[in-house]
């Protein structure tokens, strides 16, 4: 940007919208930032994460491919083509019962519940009410994720 005013704005949230002074003093700015660093210890963990990057691909696709194919009476993502599955999103007008039937079976699942301005956007609020995240772990093992479908498939009938 040559905005000098946004780029400070960007720079000063980097850390926490402190600036150091000349004497190595931080001085705090009036809000709130982020701060993203690494620790040593979460940086040597994502190294060897790296490592199986591809395996841990493959496996979430592996689980998809299985949820694809085998659940039943609730709406599958559209468009999987190239995914990478962090989430494996279903969609369905009895998510909350779902979401307890399946809690009470061993199987935990996510609801976002993220809060959208009703009037302005009505389909982004009932899409959130109706869909929830699937387990899609990569350490998951197959009778394991066989058992949501199972279940899920349970509830659905």
């Amino acid at each position: 940007t040559d905005d000098e005013e946004i780029y400070n704005y960007v720079k000063g949230c980097q850390n926490h919208f402190s600036k150091f002074t000349r004497s190595g003093e931080r001085e705090s700015l009036p809000t709130w930032g982020i701060n993203s660093r690494l620790d040593n210890l979460q940086a040597a963990i994502l190294n060897v994460k790296f490592k199986c990057y591809e395996q841990t691909l493959a496996r979430r696709k592996e689980i998809a491919e299985k949820y694809l194919a085998e659940l039943k009476g609730v709406e599958l993502p559209p468009n999987t083509e190239g995914r990478i599955w962090q989430d494996f999103i279903i969609r369905t007008s009895k998510r909350d019962e779902l979401y307890t039937f399946l809690k009470e079976n061993g199987v935990e699942t996510l609801k976002n519940n993220y809060p959208f301005p009703v009037p302005k956007l009505p389909l982004s609020q009932e899409y959130e009410d109706e869909t929830l995240r699937l387990p899609c772990n990569e350490l998951l093992e197959d009778d394991e994720i066989k058992y949501v479908i199972g279940k899920i498939n349970e509830f659905t009938q």
